[in-house]
């Protein structure tokens, strides 16, 4: 295939060096081992960011292994549920309408990433400027989350926007690229054509180590995760949405059992609430947030690692958690605590989908895997990591975007 240019534009953007997201990073990595370029536009500041680029302007032009970053600069803001979240949305969108795109090298696809589907309308237009392929990437349902989960009115003025980003990126695309299997049946009533709708799912990015660990743990760090106990982990944001609660209570439910250990590794919004709720509780163990070097290290120290979403009908249309796909490669038995359409760990036969919101499920779940043998629980393991090998590798999510372009 000839080299293609990719403009891949989400807010959230993100890389291994300055923290989630991380999609258009692996995908950019992925193109550029095939021999094509990659422009990744992103927001000098989100939430999700561990270390914000260091910015000199309103857009700033940085190469991250091999990959084109542009960032344009936004706002700080303190609570992801706040006013200024939003702003920032509006200011990202302002700004990068004014970027001087012959500056760069001319795409031949154009995609625009959710969550948030602000830039549909400018990802369009440029693509119509330079006969470019757009694709519309859904990651969430951002219009439909915020009425569900957020509790937001359906005349709020925010939703409206969304909604009517949605749309355009709905009808004008060339694909909906989708990580939810079930998200055709919400968009083909919002103006998308069924024949249009792709699913290309999350996955792992193997180095060319395999996806061997490429740094130990230091003692700081291991010495923190019991050596003989079983250990229960959870290793992801600490959010609203990560339904973390019951995973502190199937804690204090095992409590007297002194060979079962829980550690949860990651920071956001609700770390402080679960550590005041665990801070009688002597089985649970806060990592903190660690680098994502380290994480596929950390997860081997793992007996099982747990999953969960908090119980909503949004996911009748599907999930694609991250977290999932890196648990698989990591060998470890799971506990999946997500009621959706699709069920990963199921099909994987890699462990137990519980309901979430039940925190004795939970419980009942651990104690399940810790009465297995070892064999029985390294089979689990093993038939998780053949599954994401075979399905979910970026390997082969990036054979599928060069499909469509």
């Amino acid at each position: 295939m000839a080299k293609k240019v990719v403009w891949f534009i989400n807010q959230y953007a993100g890389s291994k060096y300055h923290g989630m997201n991380f999609r258009g990073y692996y995908l950019g990595l992925s193109l550029i081992e095939k021999g094509h370029e990659v422009y990744v536009f992103g927001a000098s500041f989100t939430h999700l960011l561990v270390k914000p680029p260091k910015t000199t302007g309103i857009f700033t032009h940085e190469k991250v292994d091999g990959i084109n970053y542009i960032w344009v600069k936004v706002p700080r803001y303190g609570s992801s549920t706040g006013a200024m979240r939003a702003i920032s949305l509006l200011i990202f969108l302002f700004r990068l309408s004014f970027f001087k795109t012959d500056s760069i090298a001319k795409p031949d696809a154009i995609i625009v990433s959710s969550p948030a589907p602000t830039p549909t309308i400018l990802g369009y237009l440029w693509a119509k400027k330079y006969k470019a392929k757009f694709f519309f990437e859904i990651r969430d349902l951002w219009a439909l989350t915020m009425k569900n989960v957020g509790k937001f009115s359906g005349f709020n003025p925010y939703v409206i926007l969304m909604e009517l980003s949605e749309w355009i990126g709905f009808a004008k695309t060339d694909k909906v690229v989708s990580l939810l299997p079930e998200a055709w049946k919400y968009t083909t009533k919002r103006g998308m054509k069924i024949e249009n709708f792709v699913y290309i799912p999350n996955g792992v990015f193997l180095p060319k180590s395999n996806g061997k660990p490429v740094s130990k743990l230091d003692d700081s760090i291991s010495s923190k995760i019991p050596s003989n106990k079983f250990i229960i982990g959870y290793a992801g944001t600490v959010g609203f949405s990560n339904n973390l609660d019951y995973f502190i209570d199937a804690a204090d439910l095992l409590k007297e059992n002194d060979k079962i250990h829980f550690v949860l590794v990651g920071r956001g919004m609700e770390l402080e609430n679960l550590q005041k709720k665990a801070e009688n509780l002597p089985n649970v163990t806060f990592l903190g947030h660690q680098p994502s070097n380290l994480i596929s290290s950390i997860l081997k120290t793992f007996d099982v690692c747990y999953i969960g979403l908090k119980k909503e009908k949004l996911y009748k249309y599907g999930v694609s958690p991250n977290k999932i796909f890196e648990y698989l490669l990591a060998s470890k038995p799971i506990i999946c605590a997500i009621d959706s359409s699709n069920r990963i760990v199921e099909e994987a036969n890699a462990g137990f989908v519980i309901e979430p919101n039940n925190a004795p499920e939970i419980a009942t779940a651990v104690l399940k895997i810790f009465n297995m043998t070892e064999d029985e629980r390294k089979t689990l393991g093993e038939n998780g990591r053949k599954y994401v090998l075979e399905r979910h590798t970026y390997e082969k999510i990036t054979e599928k975007y060069l499909e469509i372009i």
